[in-house]
């Protein structure tokens, strides 16, 4: 659901649903391109769904990408997020490879398909996905991992993850901050980390060219817990 909002008045009258249905299931994820497209992941196939949204109200659904073979999703989006530039998206989801990333026209909907660098794949369910303010560097979080790729308007080469990237850790969250110069990763304790030696996040310092710093000691934690949300102040 979409609803006009302003600091004064807070929410106004829910927009009406658009004309094509909206995703069956459960839907996981909700992201905006500037104000003028809605991207959707969901459970339910097609997964990925992305709508025009013009003078406050839903219009109509982009076609959904069908060729060539694998360029479709074939299970639950759990995340997926338009690049800063407008021009990519990227989704985190349940099929092998994981992650999808496409070229977007706001014209011509879909356009080119791109996969992660080969070697490089995450190799289990995607949860989360992070675009640098400058969207030029993507983050994948995945289970007990995360990847973070280099994008020139394709995979150009994967950063060497950091050392203490999972312990005792499953990093089902990534989050850049809004200079890109931060990457924190969050998620569960791993149930089998000894009492009071998990955590629920980590965070270092990031550079595009050389990558991942130092990392800040960790906040640790007594028993299993879990994040849902992770963001950075603005």
């Amino acid at each position: 659901a979409v609803f006009p909002f302003t600091s004064g008045t807070g929410f106004g009258t829910k927009v009406a649903d658009p004309a094509t249905a909206l995703p069956a299931g459960t839907v996981y994820s909700l992201s905006w391109r500037s104000s003028s497209q809605i991207v959707i992941g969901s459970t339910a196939s097609p997964y990925l769904a992305i709508y025009r949204f013009t003078s406050g109200a839903w219009s109509t659904k982009y076609a959904n990408i069908t060729s060539p073979a694998g360029a479709a999703i074939g299970g639950t989006v759990y995340d997926a997020e338009f690049a800063s530039d407008n021009f990519a998206v990227a989704a985190a989801h349940a099929s092998s490879p994981y992650l999808h990333t496409y070229d977007f026209s706001s014209t011509a909907g879909f356009l080119t398909w791109y996969t992660p660098i080969p070697g490089t794949w995450i190799g289990s369910t995607g949860y989360s996905v992070s675009w640098t303010p400058a969207g030029d560097v993507l983050a994948v979080g995945a289970g007990d991992t995360f990847n973070v790729y280099k994008w020139d308007g394709d995979y150009t080469s994967k950063y060497t993850n950091p050392t203490g990237d999972g312990t005792g850790l499953n990093t089902d969250l990534v989050e850049f901050n809004k200079d890109g110069d931060y990457f924190a990763a969050g998620g569960w304790t791993n149930p089998a980390a000894p009492a009071g030696t998990g955590f629920i996040a980590v965070i270092w310092p990031f550079n595009r060219s050389s990558g991942f710093g130092t990392k800040y000691s960790d906040l640790t934690v007594t028993g299993n817990l879990s994040l849902r949300v992770m963001t950075w102040s603005k």
